[in-house]
Parts: structure tokens; sequence; C-alpha cells
């Protein structure tokens, strides 16, 4: 199990359109939330809930899918905490390759502890409800379909059970409590012990969590996506689950062979954050980010960094050799290396024309990590009659954690304020670039 600690505030960061009474949750992979062996999909998605999902991905024996969402981030402010008996609807979608009794994504509910009767190390309860035991024909669920589970559906409503108070899947899914169940009154479970009555209606609900069994997630592949929690009061929280963005922040490649000739990154700002609606020359800048690049050398030492500024649907380009390696830190020509970009905003509102120091300062007030960066680069291989050719392929979009971030900030502010000017790369020009073998 994670560690819950704070994420109230890191999920809030990712509440995208705060409503009276709605929450709208984008969250991709690369979260920095308890999620564990999901990758992003870019192709399919559930209905009302563009553009993507997210695919289970266990790579080991024993290993599961997981997302835990905290019902605090999802209803901020509620009061006395969402409980139980609060809870309207709950509803997700699906989409595998087998039947309905295969193996899918599950939904769980645990509720805060007590000091008394709590069955779990961070929990009082722990209900769990399964795809497989709703009663759902095959026919009504294909494979490779979209479908949704939902505890109101009229016909096959998900149900649920308790197993640390024996309550399991006792004797035939006709017998195990729908939701309304739960909040009619206590449970007595069938395979409990004599007089093991519990009433779920006043727990408060900590975490939601949508989850596969570590029995079987092993090469498991199955899509989720589309979660919605509706309460009695109207209040509704929906969590989309998105691949990473192309654009992500942050972007990384390498370039090889540099004796053999040049390599080049070539750079544009897709909008995302905004553009001039008359064009460049009219009113001032409008989402205008910065690009910092750092070359790393394969012995891991950052050896330049520098910014970029990139206006929107703006072309800037640096060389590897002339830009990022001909004026290193460590006075090392590499003939090889790891270029890593990370893009801000130009100021807080993305509308300054200067990006000075922003290499040294990303994910600060003034300079907020912002996505809308594109990224091309090329490197020379050696093929296998001798001849050196020229291959171009994107960045690769990658998960920036906090510690990174630190790291890169940290050894370039050092170049900065230390390095004397060597370390610091040379400015972009506003062209493209292509690659030429010397």
């Amino acid at each position: 199990m994670h560690n819950h600690l704070s994420l109230k505030l890191i999920l809030a960061a990712f509440i995208l359109v705060p409503k009276a009474q709605a929450v709208d949750l984008v969250l991709y992979p690369n979260a920095p939330i308890p999620v564990a062996n999901v990758l992003g999909n870019r192709t399919s998605f559930a209905p009302g809930f563009f553009s993507g999902s997210w695919q289970a991905n266990a790579t080991v024996p024993g290993q599961k899918q997981e997302l835990y969402l905290p019902a605090t981030a999802l209803f901020p402010g509620f009061p006395g905490g969402v409980k139980i008996s609060d809870i309207a609807s709950i509803s997700y979608w699906t989409n595998k390759a087998g039947t309905v009794a295969q193996p899918d994504w599950y939904l769980l509910l645990y509720t805060a502890k007590t000091g008394v009767g709590d069955t779990g190390s961070f929990y009082h309860s722990r209900l769990n409800t399964e795809p497989a035991y709703t009663g759902t024909p095959v026919l009504n669920a294909p494979p490779n379909v979209w479908h949704q589970w939902a505890t109101n559906d009229a016909s096959f409503p998900l149900k649920f059970y308790d197993t640390n108070r024996n309550g399991g899947i006792f004797s035939g899914i006709a017998s195990d409590p729908t939701l309304a169940t739960l909040q009619a009154g206590p449970i007595s479970w069938p395979t409990g012990a004599p007089g093991n009555s519990t009433d779920y209606r006043p727990e408060v609900i900590s975490l939601f969590s949508i989850q596969t069994g570590s029995c079987c997630a092993f090469g498991f592949n199955g899509l989720v996506d589309g979660l919605t929690i509706t309460l009695k009061t109207g209040e509704v929280s929906r969590i989309n689950l998105e691949a990473v963005p192309i654009d992500t922040p942050f972007q990384i490649r390498y370039a090889s062979n540099l004796t053999a000739g040049d390599s080049v990154i070539n750079i544009s700002n897709n909008g995302a954050n905004g553009a001039p609606s008359s064009g460049p020359s009219f009113g001032g800048g409008v989402g205008n980010i910065c690009v910092n690049a750092y070359a790393f050398s394969p012995d891991e030492q950052l050896i330049s960094c520098c910014s970029c500024l990139v206006t929107p649907n703006g072309l800037v380009s640096l060389s590897i050799k002339t830009d990022l390696v001909s004026n290193t830190l460590t006075g090392v020509i590499p003939d090889s290396v790891v270029i890593k970009l990370v893009s801000t905003g130009a100021g807080a509102n993305f509308t300054s024309n200067s990006c000075a120091n922003s290499a040294a300062l990303p994910g600060t007030p003034n300079f907020p990590l912002a996505s809308g960066l594109h990224a091309w680069g090329t490197t020379i291989h050696l093929d296998p009659a001798g001849t050196y050719t020229v291959n171009e392929t994107p960045f690769a979009g990658a998960t920036l954690s906090a510690d990174e971030l630190a790291s890169i900030a940290n050894r370039c502010t050092n170049i900065v304020g230390n390095g004397s000017g060597f370390g610091a790369c040379k400015v972009c020009r506003n062209s493209g670039l292509s690659s030429l073998r010397q």
C-alpha cells in the first residue's frame, strides 16, 4: 500500500474544471499520486471521456495495477466527509479481450480508521465490487467493447463484499448486497460469525480505488476509464484517465556518433497556452514558452544548459555540436549526449519575451511547467554497410519527478553562477536545421 499523506494537496493540482457542484479530474499515468503498472492508451476511450484511457501493464507475476483517490480531493469541503450513506451512484468503464467472468478492473471503497474494529492497517472497512459478480450476461458485455459498470444499473448493478469480515462472495452473486442494500441497514454476512452485523452507512470514505487482482493481473492488458461518483446532494466527481500528452513538459532523447557528424533539435510551440488572436505583430506576447535544454554526457554529468523562447507556432533549433557541446562545463566534448527538455511558461502568464535564467528556475512561479512543447531530434547511426545515416524521431515524453526537477535546476544554477561562462550553451536560432555527416 502506498503512502497517502498530503495527497489532497497533490491531487488538487490536477483539478482542471472546478464547478459549484462538480469536480472534473484528468489523470495521467505519470501523475504524482499512488498509481502503479499502468500505461496510457491514446486510441481508445470510454464514451464521454475523450481522448484516451489507461491500460494495465503488469510485467512481473504478482504485480497488480492500482489507483488510489482520496475522497477529500474529489469532494473538497464536504461536511463531515463523504459517508457510504451519501453516495447516489458510482460507475466506471472497462474494455478487455476476455468475457465478463474473466479478470477485470474492479472498484474498492476504503473507509477511515476509527480505532475500534478496524480491519486493515490504513482503513476501517474495505468494500470490493467486481464486474464478474454483477451477473451480466456475456452478450451484454462482449469482448473488446467499452462497458459501463454502475451501482445503479437497473438490471445488473455492482455488488459488494467484505472479505475481512468473512463477507466474501458467499452464496452466489444473488446474495451480495448492492449499494442500496448497504444503505438500507446493517449487513449480516451469512459466512460471518453469528450476530456479526455491520452498519456501513455512517462510515466515512477515505479512498476510492480502482485495481486489478495480484493473482491474475500478469498478462492482463484491459482498459479502464471514466470513473464517476455522484452524491445524493448532487455533487459529482468525474475522473478521466488519459495517456500522457505528447506535449508533456518533460521530454528526452539522445544523440550519438558526434565525431562523425552533427545532430540537431527542432522545437515548436503548439499554442496550448494561448496564441495572439491577430498574429504575433499585434499586441503583447501570448502563450509564449521557454524550452530549457540540458545536455548530459554519458557518465551523467550535466555539461551544458540554456533556454529558448518559443512563441506559438514558432520554430527554433539547436545544433548539438555547435550549441550544446562546444562550450561544456568540463571542457570535454563527448561523442554522445542525452538531451532533456523542460518547457515552462515565459513568465507566470506566458506573456514575457525573455527566458533569462529559466533553465535554472524551471517550475518556479515565474517559469511554471507548461505543455505545448513539440520537439524532434536527429542522431547518426552506422549501418551494416559501414555508412553513417541520419535518423530523426520525436523526443519522448517522460515522467518528471520532483527529485529530477530539483537536480537539473540546481546543477544548471551552478553552471550559471559558478561556471565562468563554461556550460552555457548557445541561444536557439529561429529556423529549422537538418543534420549533415562530416
